[in-house]
């Protein structure tokens, strides 16, 4: 039970999260959850009528937005699909993203062996693209099945 004159941590960031989307033209839209990750962020999937996006909830000081922005504009100027960042608010944790649909890496995979082959490839391409100072983690994997 909450005492009077403390305030809920949750309710706190929800208040946060409302000021954001209210500021970006989405207040009227209610946020549905998306499935998470193993972090502390949470997506939520906004529609208001022909509009979608999802917002990225990364809470400070647990998580940081700044290196999704940075790798999301490494891809983009590369030529990769990325989401695009509509919004942002680093100080507290918030993006407003691209919405990609409800399509899967996995489920993409299984969808066929020639569409399989060509999104390997676009990640062996990721994989060995000049200029990169490392290597994410799953590049060794990516290129020894190729």
């Amino acid at each position: 039970m909450a005492r009077a004159g403390v305030v809920n941590p949750g309710e706190k960031r929800r208040s946060a999260m409302a000021s954001f989307l209210a500021a970006q033209g989405w207040g009227g839209s209610v946020p549905a959850v998306l499935a998470g990750d193993a972090s502390f962020r949470r997506y939520y999937r906004l529609v208001d009528g022909s509009r979608r996006a999802v917002l990225m909830d990364a809470p400070p000081p647990q998580e940081d937005v700044r290196p999704y922005v940075a790798v999301a504009t490494i891809l983009r100027e590369y030529g990769f699909s990325a989401p695009e960042i509509y919004a942002e608010d680093r100080e507290r944790g918030f993006l407003l993203i691209e919405d990609f649909g409800d399509d899967t890496y996995t489920k993409l995979l299984a969808m066929a062996r020639r569409r399989a082959t060509a999104i390997w490839h676009a990640g062996a391409r990721f994989c060995h693209m000049p200029n990169c100072r490392r290597r994410p983690w799953f590049c060794a994997t990516i290129t020894s099945t190729i």
